[in-house]
Protein backbone atom coordinates (compact mmCIF):
# COMPACT_ATOMS: atom_id res chain seq x y z
CA UNK A 1 0.00 0.00 0.00
CA UNK A 2 1.77 3.37 -1.08
CA UNK A 3 0.63 6.83 0.05
CA UNK A 4 1.53 9.40 -1.90
CA UNK A 5 0.63 13.48 -2.64
CA UNK A 6 -0.55 14.77 -5.97
CA UNK A 7 0.48 17.58 -7.27
CA UNK A 8 -0.76 19.04 -11.07
CA UNK A 9 -2.69 22.59 -11.34
CA UNK A 10 -4.28 21.55 -8.13
CA UNK A 11 -3.39 19.06 -5.54
CA UNK A 12 -4.37 15.86 -3.42
CA UNK A 13 -3.52 15.11 0.16
CA UNK A 14 -3.13 11.66 -0.29
CA UNK A 15 -3.32 8.82 -3.41
CA UNK A 16 -3.91 5.28 -1.92
CA UNK A 17 -2.83 2.79 -4.15
CA UNK A 18 -2.70 -1.13 -3.63
CA UNK A 19 -1.65 -2.27 -6.81
CA UNK A 20 -5.78 -3.56 -6.77
CA UNK A 21 -7.18 0.31 -6.46
CA UNK A 22 -6.87 3.65 -7.24
CA UNK A 23 -8.44 6.06 -4.11
CA UNK A 24 -7.43 9.89 -4.15
CA UNK A 25 -7.86 11.33 -0.80
CA UNK A 26 -8.17 14.86 0.37
CA UNK A 27 -8.60 16.12 4.31
CA UNK A 28 -10.92 18.75 5.32
CA UNK A 29 -11.28 18.88 8.55
CA UNK A 30 -14.44 21.17 8.94
CA UNK A 31 -17.72 21.02 8.88
CA UNK A 32 -18.55 21.90 5.36
CA UNK A 33 -16.13 22.16 2.10
CA UNK A 34 -16.47 23.79 -1.00
CA UNK A 35 -16.70 22.71 -4.74
CA UNK A 36 -13.30 24.91 -4.73
CA UNK A 37 -11.56 22.71 -2.48
CA UNK A 38 -12.31 19.67 -3.69
CA UNK A 39 -10.91 20.98 -7.40
CA UNK A 40 -7.76 18.38 -7.25
CA UNK A 41 -9.70 15.92 -6.44
CA UNK A 42 -11.90 15.63 -9.16
CA UNK A 43 -8.99 17.17 -11.71
CA UNK A 44 -6.92 13.59 -10.37
CA UNK A 45 -9.93 11.42 -10.97
CA UNK A 46 -10.38 12.72 -14.11
CA UNK A 47 -6.74 12.46 -15.48
CA UNK A 48 -6.88 9.06 -14.06
CA UNK A 49 -10.25 7.95 -15.05
CA UNK A 50 -11.17 7.29 -11.40
CA UNK A 51 -14.70 6.96 -10.22
CA UNK A 52 -14.51 7.02 -6.26
CA UNK A 53 -12.96 9.71 -4.55
CA UNK A 54 -12.95 10.53 -0.35
CA UNK A 55 -12.67 13.42 1.55
CA UNK A 56 -11.96 13.11 4.88
CA UNK A 57 -13.71 15.93 6.83
CA UNK A 58 -14.75 16.08 10.68
CA UNK A 59 -18.24 14.99 11.08
CA UNK A 60 -19.85 14.61 7.49
CA UNK A 61 -21.08 11.16 6.36
CA UNK A 62 -22.43 11.51 2.74
CA UNK A 63 -21.65 11.06 -1.02
CA UNK A 64 -22.26 13.57 -3.31
CA UNK A 65 -21.64 13.44 -7.56
CA UNK A 66 -19.47 16.10 -8.88
CA UNK A 67 -19.24 15.95 -12.57
CA UNK A 68 -19.65 12.27 -13.04
CA UNK A 69 -18.13 11.23 -9.74
CA UNK A 70 -18.82 9.77 -6.85
CA UNK A 71 -17.09 11.62 -4.01
CA UNK A 72 -17.27 10.34 -0.24
CA UNK A 73 -17.54 12.37 2.76
CA UNK A 74 -16.62 10.75 5.74
CA UNK A 75 -15.61 11.64 9.26
CA UNK A 76 -11.79 11.07 10.28
CA UNK A 77 -12.76 8.80 12.79
CA UNK A 78 -14.09 6.44 10.33
CA UNK A 79 -11.42 7.46 8.19
CA UNK A 80 -9.14 6.03 10.50
CA UNK A 81 -10.93 3.33 11.65
CA UNK A 82 -10.90 1.73 8.38
CA UNK A 83 -7.23 2.60 7.43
Amino acid sequence: MNHNYWKNKYEVDFVYDDSLRVIPIEVKYKEHTTNAEIKGLVEFMEMEGLNLGIVVTKDRFKREEFDGHRILFIPIWLFLLVM
